[in-house]
C-alpha cells in the first residue's frame, strides 16, 4: 500500500478483506482480488426464521470470476450453477428451456420496471455544443406531433416477439402495472397501437408530404434532400437484442430514414453529456427517470445537465441549457421533480402520476418493450434450490438478489449437487 489511507480503506472493506467484522448473511473467507470470491455464513448474523432457526440456511457461497460471457452462458446451461442471474442472456431463455433437464435446473424470470425506447433529444443543439446542429433536424426532434407519428408506426408486437420471445409490455416509460405508481392503462398504452396509416396522415398534415423516388420524404427547407436522422446506440448491443434495424424498418416504410450510428461505451456518454446525440437508443429507461430530471439523459440531455448543475452535481463536460419560461409543459416536470425529492417514497403517487402523464403525451422517450426480465432478471437455478420467489424487485437500486431474500435460499436435503 502507498500510504496509512490505502491500507485502513482496505482494511475496512468487508467485499477485500476477511477481517472487518459485520453483520451481514455472509463474511468474506476469501477476497475478491482472485478468479473465487467466497464467503460462509456469518454466526453474528440478527436474523432468526419463524422457528427461531439462525439465518442464512446456506452455509458457503462462491462466487467464480469470468471473462467470457459466452463460456459463462454455457457453464449455466451444462448445470454447473446452484444460482445464477448475473450476466445470464435472456436471448438464450430457449435454449435454457431446451436443456432444464438434462441440466437439472429450472428458469425463473424477475420483470424488472425498465423499458427499452427510443429518445428523440428534445434539446438537440441546446447550450454550447462541440458540433453544429442541423437546424432541419433541430426543427422536428422536439415536435410532439412528429414524434406522436413516429411512435405510431413502430410495429411493437413484431419488436416483442423477436427481441423478447413475447414476454414483454407494449408500453410508454412508467411504472408497471405492479407498482403502486403505475399511472393506468390510458398513460401507459399511449400512442403504441400499431398505425402506419395514421403515422403516413400526421406527417403529411406536418408538411412532410414531398419524397423523393425510393419514397423517403425530404426536408422542408427547400434543398430537395432526403430527410434523414441519426440513431445512436451501444456498440456493445448484441444483435439479439438490439431494436436498432427493426425500428430502420418501421420507419422506412412510413418514409423516414434513419442512418444507424453505433457508438462504444464511452464514446456515447460523453456526446450524450454534450448534447449532439438525434436520436439514442436506451435499453434501460427507469420509470423512476421522468420523475427526477436528474436522469433525463437521453431525452432531454441539455435540460437535465442544467437541473443537474441547478441541484449541485454538474459533471465535467456536460452542456447544459435552461429551459425558457415559454415551455410551460416542461417547467410543470421541473416543479414536479423538486416536489418529489420533498415527498416520502408513498406519499409520491399522484406527483408520479402527474410526471407519467405528461411524459406520455410529449413522448420525450418513445417507449417500445418494458418489464422484461432481459436485464439481471433472467434466473437459472438448481432444483434442489430452494426459496426463491417466481416474482421479486428487479432493480439495480434494491442489489438483487437481495430483493428476493437470499438469507432464506436453501438447499434441499442440505447438499448442493456436489455434494457441499
Amino acid at each position: 500500500f502507498e500510504n496509512w489511507e490505502t491500507f485502513f480503506k482496505n482494511k475496512i472493506d468487508v467485499h477485500k478483506t476477511t477481517e472487518s467484522p459485520n453483520v451481514g448473511a455472509w463474511i468474506v473467507t476469501q477476497d475478491n482480488t482472485g478468479d473465487v470470491w467466497a464467503f460462509e455464513r456469518n454466526p453474528y448474523y440478527y436474523a432468526v426464521d419463524p422457528a427461531g432457526n439462525q439465518l442464512p440456511y446456506i452455509d458457503k457461497i462462491e462466487l467464480r470470476l469470468y471473462s467470457d460471457g459466452e463460456v459463462h452462458n454455457l457453464r449455466a446451461i451444462a448445470g454447473e450453477y446452484d444460482f445464477n442471474h448475473r450476466g445470464i442472456a435472456f436471448s438464450k431463455l430457449p435454449v435454457f428451456k431446451e436443456n432444464e433437464a438434462k441440466g437439472n435446473y429450472r428458469m425463473i424470470l424477475w420483470p424488472g420496471d425498465a423499458t427499452l425506447a427510443a429518445s428523440f433529444n428534445y434539446t438537440y443543439g441546446m447550450g454550447d455544443v462541440k458540433e453544429t446542429p442541423d437546424p432541419e433536424i433541430a426543427k422536428w426532434l422536439p415536435n410532439k406531433k412528429f414524434k406522436q407519428a413516429m411512435s405510431v408506426a413502430i410495429n411493437r408486437p413484431k419488436i416483442n416477439e423477436i427481441l423478447y420471445f413475447g414476454t414483454g409490455n407494449e408500453t410508454q416509460p412508467v411504472f408497471p402495472v405492479w407498482s403502486p405508481h403505475y399511472p393506468g392503462a390510458e398513460i401507459e398504452k399511449k400512442y403504441t397501437k400499431y398505425d402506419t396509416a395514421l403515422a403516413n396522415q400526421w406527417l403529411d398534415e406536418l408538411g412532410l408530404d414531398k419524397k423523393d423516388s425510393s419514397g423517403f420524404r425530404l426536408r422542408t427547407d427547400g434543398s430537395g434532400d432526403r430527410l434523414t436522422f441519426e440513431m445512436a446506440f451501444s456498440s456493445g448491443w448484441t444483435p439479439t437484442n438490439n431494436p436498432a434495424e427493426l425500428l430502420k424498418e418501421d420507419w422506412a416504410a412510413v418514409g423516414i430514414d434513419v442512418k444507424l450510428k453505433p457508438e462504444e461505451g464511452s464514446l456515447s456518454t460523453e456526446r450524450r453529456g454534450g448534447n449532439v446525440h438525434q436520436i439514442n437508443l436506451d435499453g434501460d429507461v427507469n420509470a423512476r427517470e421522468p420523475t427526477s430530471l436528474i436522469s433525463g439523459r437521453s431525452a432531454f440531455p441539455a435540460y437535465s445537465n442544467w437541473y443537474s448543475a441547478r441541484s449541485g452535481s454538474y459533471t465535467l463536460g456536460a452542456v447544459p441549457a435552461e429551459p425558457p419560461a415559454s415551455d410551460t409543459t416542461f417547467w410543470e416536470l421541473v416543479d414536479l421533480s423538486d416536489a418529489s425529492q420533498k415527498l416520502a417514497y408513498p406519499d409520491r403517487v399522484e406527483n408520479y402520476i402527474a410526471t407519467q402523464a405528461i411524459t406520455s403525451e410529449e413522448l420525450y422517450y418513445i417507449g417500445l418493450i418494458g418489464h422484461t426480465a432481459s436485464a439481471n432478471g433472467t434466473i437459472v437455478v438448481k432444483n434442489n434450490f430452494r426459496n426463491v420467489p417466481d416474482r421479486a424487485p428487479n432493480l439495480s437500486a434494491l442489489q438483487n438478489p437481495g430483493s428476493g431474500r437470499t438469507a432464506q435460499f436453501f438447499f434441499k436435503g442440505g447438499l448442493n449437487d456436489a455434494g457441499y
